[in-house]
């Protein structure tokens, strides 16, 4: 067997296909200019006990491309406030250092806090990758991975107060607790 093929098989390990095939939004073409990563606090834990992102290859984005995304129905508004950091973020996730295996694993995790704590907002640091053997592939993968997620409503590259092009702001669907309290406050 080759090198290659060996690596690939190894990667693969304890993946499990999708049950579904992902969410498909619509992209979203937006001029953003040039920032620097940044750094915030990790919440490195063990792995949750099943990782249903994907490891196979992804589409390949460049270190200083603007990501952007939304699900059909979002409302221009809503995402023209994610996309200039209009909301307050909630929580934050740095996933510099880590491995493609390790960050689906870590961001499995913080999203999964990140609604159990009604947490909607959040900032997600993965760096550029410009020195890396493979230039931008934590943020390919992230970009692929976040489509995936039910939880996701849209996402964009942050402004460069938060890291510019190697983070991005993630806007989370309401947890079911926020909802019943909306519904208690407003009625409906």
């Amino acid at each position: 067997m080759s090198d290659d093929k060996e690596l690939f098989r190894q990667a693969m390990l304890g993946v499990t296909p999708q049950s579904a095939p992902p969410k498909v939004g619509v992209p979203v073409k937006s001029k953003q200019t040039d920032k620097e990563p940044i750094r915030q606090n990790a919440e490195h834990h063990p792995a949750p006990q099943q990782n249903v992102l994907s490891l196979a290859e992804v589409l390949v984005v460049q270190p200083r491309d603007v990501l952007a995304w939304k699900q059909d129905g979002i409302q221009y508004g809503v995402f023209a406030k994610v996309r200039t950091g209009g909301y307050p973020v909630d929580r934050q996730l740095d996933l510099h250092g880590l491995t493609v295996k390790e960050s689906a694993d870590a961001l499995l995790l913080f999203l999964a806090t990140c609604k159990r704590h009604g947490a909607r907002f959040i900032l997600i640091a993965h760096g550029r990758g410009e020195k890396s053997k493979t230039p931008a592939r934590l943020k390919s993968y992230l970009a692929h991975w976040l489509i995936q997620l039910p939880d996701v409503l849209a996402y964009h590259s942050a402004i460069q107060r938060d890291g510019g092009t190697g983070a991005v702001y993630v806007l989370l669907k309401k947890s079911e607790k926020l909802k019943r309290e909306n519904r208690e406050v407003f009625g409906g």
